[in-house]
């Protein structure tokens, strides 16, 4: 069996699983002015984007400022922002001229789509 079909049958076997969690988010209310349902958003995601690895963070926004119907300017909360950062290990060597990148093969084992 080639890896692409063992990669593209790991991905149908994971349908259930990708539903429930589209709608598990989807059932968030996180409008844009809803602090609690915003920051319930970012934790959610925080914790589905954990197994990957790398830095997660949780950031504070400052408010905005919008005008009210009597036309004064008022201070609007904003939910914190998720910042996800992962360095992947480049499958691509620059070359020194600043030209296009050339596709180098790596020295260790790649995980199998399976795997992760």
């Amino acid at each position: 069996m080639s890896s692409v079909i063992r990669a593209v049958d790991w991905i149908d076997s994971q349908a259930h699983r990708m539903i429930d969690l589209v709608e598990r988010w989807a059932n968030i209310n996180s409008a844009s002015h809803n602090i609690n349902g915003l920051e319930r958003m970012a934790v959610a995601l925080a914790d589905a984007f954990s197994p990957l690895g790398g830095q997660l963070k949780l950031i504070d926004l400052v408010p905005h400022q919008i005008i009210d119907s009597s036309g004064h300017v008022v201070q609007k909360p904003l939910g914190r922002a998720l910042s996800v950062i992962k360095r992947l290990i480049s499958r691509f060597k620059p070359r020194n001229d600043w030209g296009p990148a050339r596709f180098a093969a790596p020295a260790w084992p790649m995980p199998k789509v399976g795997s992760l």
